[in-house]
């Protein structure tokens, strides 16, 4: 939002929501988002998540030494590394993963879009942010990674969209329209004919 009051969507997290909920409902065998965030909130993800010490154990010289030992890198890499299937880990360690996997995506692509758009404030809004767990990931991940340069506020509510729709000007759907248009016409990499 301009010092005039205008306004321009410059992007979005399109991987939140029901994508969260339908990718828990896979490995948890649930979609109930508070019940997701219990499970997380009671979980390690150490045991899912391949985390720096882990890289830094086989390379020490590793570009990723630079990071906390305990910052994960590869959301479900463990899996990988090791022969462990769903059945051996715990739901609350898988949730605690999708937690930070989805929270660290939502902070990759703000703050791209922040940084890119010269853009120092992010609001965020909507049912994916309403717990305190998402929220601290992504504030702790942002301060890890941008310092105070970003700050971050979110909207307790879940009708963000239907405020933002009720203020909107008509001209601000079309540009809404255009980018979803725009983004709709980009070439998929590796599609096959």
């Amino acid at each position: 939002i301009e010092e005039n009051g205008m306004s321009d969507m410059v992007g979005g997290v399109w991987f939140a929501g029901r994508s969260f909920l339908g990718l828990s409902k896979l490995l948890l065998g649930t979609d109930d988002y508070d019940e997701i965030l219990e499970l997380a909130s009671k979980g390690k993800r150490n045991s899912v998540d391949t985390e720096v010490k882990d890289v830094i154990a086989n390379d020490p010289n590793s570009p990723y030494g630079q990071f906390p030992p305990n910052l994960p890198i590869f959301s479900f890499g463990k899996v990988i590394d090791t022969d462990k299937k769903l059945s051996d880990l715990s739901r609350e360690d898988l949730a605690n993963s999708l937690v930070f996997s989805f929270a660290y995506n939502a902070f990759s692509q703000l703050a791209l879009v922040a940084q890119t758009s010269k853009v120092s404030k992010l609001y965020m809004g909507g049912n994916f942010f309403r717990h305190e767990l998402i929220r601290s990931e992504i504030v702790k991940t942002m301060r890890l990674f941008t310092g105070d340069a970003i700050a971050v506020n979110f909207v307790k509510t879940g009708h963000t969209g239907a405020i933002g729709a009720m203020i909107s000007k008509p001209e601000d759907e079309l540009k809404y329209l255009a980018f979803m248009q725009q983004a709709e016409q980009q070439p998929t990499q590796g599609a096959s004919s």
